[in-house]
């Protein structure tokens, strides 16, 4: 799975193109791919194992389902802002483009989970009846 960051902050960085960041999920980093030159232009360190990715305008989330953390890269610097623990297995991410929550489902927890990306805290939790 990848997410592609077209925002104008993020194309400075690789020279005017838009980015894709691809997760390496057998390693421990995420690729910033340069979509009009389909170059790497960086390998930003995360985490073992990233599975799964998601952004707005200024935050990607990556999941690291087998740690139970996310791992927030900043949108703009492409760099590891924060590491957010407290999940037993973060699988899917989507994020409200008008604010800065996120929502990850935590399968083995059963629960849908609220993080402020900004802040790179747990805001809430909701129950589910079965994994997400």
């Amino acid at each position: 799975m990848c997410v592609a960051l077209p925002e104008p902050a993020v194309a400075r960085v690789s020279g005017g193109s838009p980015l894709a960041l691809v997760p390496a999920d057998r390693g421990a980093h995420v690729v910033a791919v340069d979509l009009a030159r389909a170059t790497v232009t960086r390998r930003i360190r995360t985490l073992p194992a990233p599975r799964s990715i998601e952004s707005n305008a200024t935050t990607a989330v990556v999941a690291h389902t087998t740690l139970g953390r996310l791992t927030l890269i900043d949108g703009v610097t492409l760099r590891v802002r924060r590491v957010v623990a407290g999940f037993r297995e973060p699988r899917y991410t989507a994020i409200d483009p008008a604010s800065d929550i996120a929502f990850v489902t935590d399968s083995r927890a059963f629960e849908l989970v609220a993080v402020d990306v900004h802040a790179g805290r747990v805001v809430s939790r909701v129950a589910l009846p079965g994994p997400a």
